[in-house]
């Protein structure tokens, strides 16, 4: 949905479709605004807050508009929000072992796990002993 579609849906829906409607389409056009207004401005954790609290709102807003019950456009907006960028970044921030590559193995440890003790020395074999 692009802003033009939005405003439209807007200013039919007013008047003439149920208030939760008229509520969705005022939420995407609220959405769409904020992206204009703050496009390459948030910079950080406020720009990861800001795209997973905008990713919800778009998500509850257009099932709203769709006339969706309250309870899926709320799950709806969840789901939405949780796929942002915004808010995988803030799980990595949480969780900092999220996308990092396991430590490599130590100076003792061989790929294949043997361990190796020592260098290596030919084979001798046991002699006999002298009489």
């Amino acid at each position: 949905m692009n802003e033009t579609q939005a405003l439209e849906g807007l200013w039919a829906s007013i008047g003439h479709a149920p208030w939760p409607v008229v509520i969705g389409y005022v939420l995407v056009a609220l959405c769409i605004g904020w992206k204009g207004l703050t496009e390459g401005k948030l910079h950080g954790q406020a720009k990861a807050w800001a795209g997973a609290v905008v990713g919800m709102l778009v998500g509850v807003g257009s099932s709203m508009a769709l006339d969706a019950d309250w309870i899926h456009a709320v799950v709806f907006g969840v789901l939405i929000g949780g796929t942002s960028t915004g808010f995988w970044s803030m799980v990595k921030q949480t969780i900092p072992d999220i996308g990092k590559p396991s430590e490599p193995p130590g100076p003792m440890t061989t790929t294949n796990g043997m361990v190796n003790v020592g260098p290596q020395t030919p084979y001798d074999p046991p002699q006999e002993p002298p009489t």
